[in-house]
């Protein structure tokens, strides 16, 4: 069964025969805002796909048209999902059993993610049990500093700027929030990431103690 999600918790799961991988395409991405590094991120991977669908009715069809063009990740093992876009369709309709049967097309970012986010405080191990780097978003409560610095080992994310006492600082997707506010240019650095195949990392945080600072992420593969 492959659930296809229409918003992040809705979705029509079916029952799909074998997906075809047409092609697999892999794009260098020569520059992040923010980032003091050349990069090649996991937006670069794509792949398109093809989902061959019986449908057992004509409500359960017209269901799935409905949301068609509004899917945006798609979990084939119910565990792990891809992101998704819609490329494309066509229909056959098998007149002596009347079910609408179709072939559908979609790109799929080149990385799962699992469906269960992780939420965890940077003073515990924080497990990746996928075998690709995972990003995360950093929610660092309390303020109070006017320098923080996340690093993995390898690469080091830096806030330069004051964080007043009780304000709340979000670092993601290599963007900088102070309650709401857009700080972006307050990052230098390189976006530190959680290793793959790991149960026992953790991040070094500088500038607040690490149980101030909460980690959100997927657990990531390739």
């Amino acid at each position: 069964m492959v659930r296809f999600y229409y918003t992040s918790s809705s979705y029509i799961e079916l029952d799909v025969k074998s997906p075809t991988i047409k092609d697999e395409t892999y794009n260098k991405i020569d520059f992040i805002p923010y980032s003091t590094k050349q990069n090649i991120v996991k937006q670069g991977f794509i792949k398109r796909i093809d989902f061959e669908i019986d449908f057992v009715d004509e409500t359960t069809f017209n269901s799935f048209m409905a949301v068609l063009d509004d899917i945006f990740k798609i979990s084939i093992d119910g565990s792990k999902f891809y992101y998704a876009s819609y490329d494309g369709s066509s229909f056959q309709k098998t007149m002596w059993a009347g079910r609408f049967s179709g072939i559908f097309s979609f790109i799929l970012q080149g990385l799962q993610y699992s469906l269960t986010e992780r939420g965890i405080t940077a003073d515990n191990v924080l497990p990746n049990t996928g075998n690709y780097e995972a990003e995360a978003t950093f929610t660092i409560s309390g303020g109070g500093y006017s320098i923080l610095k996340i690093s993995d080992g390898t690469r080091e994310i830096v806030y330069t700027g004051t964080v007043d006492a009780g304000k709340t600082l979000i670092i993601q997707n290599w963007k900088a929030y102070v309650d709401g506010e857009e700080f972006s240019q307050n990052l230098s650095g390189d976006y530190p990431l959680i290793p793959a195949n790991q149960d026992n990392f953790k991040f070094t945080i500088t500038g607040t103690g690490a149980s101030n600072v909460l980690v959100k992420y997927r657990d990531t593969w390739r």
